[in-house]
């Protein structure tokens, strides 16, 4: 099914990434993607963090705005995780030895579960 409106585009987006996250693991180039999806205009925030919670996907898109955050210097809307400075080190340095598009199979928090 296509998505029909931006709230639907984004969480589509999220469903994905928790997908890729436990096969192949997610990119920076990802990352980039969900700071700009999470700048569309008439995002309702509520709607989507509803929708997520059902999901079970609020942690995982609270823990992923808080790397984002923290990477790329940019508020990033609704609740962030608290993540330990060593999470932070584990999944930058897997993101710097994977590159822009993650071509090492393995990468970010993949790596941490092995």
């Amino acid at each position: 099914m296509i998505p029909t409106d931006n709230n639907e585009v984004f969480i589509g987006f999220m469903k994905d990434a928790a997908d890729r996250i436990v096969s192949s693991g997610l990119s920076l180039h990802d990352y980039q993607e969900l700071v700009r999806l999470s700048k569309t205009p008439g995002l309702d925030w509520l709607d989507i963090s509803v929708e997520l919670e059902n999901l079970d996907l609020l942690s995982f898109t609270s823990i992923c705005f808080a790397l984002c955050e923290r990477w790329f210097d940019v508020k990033m809307p609704l609740l962030r995780a608290y993540i330990t400075e060593d999470f932070f080190e584990t999944v930058t340095n897997t993101m710097r030895r994977d590159g822009v598009c993650g071509q090492v199979p393995m990468s970010g928090w993949q790596a941490i579960a092995n």
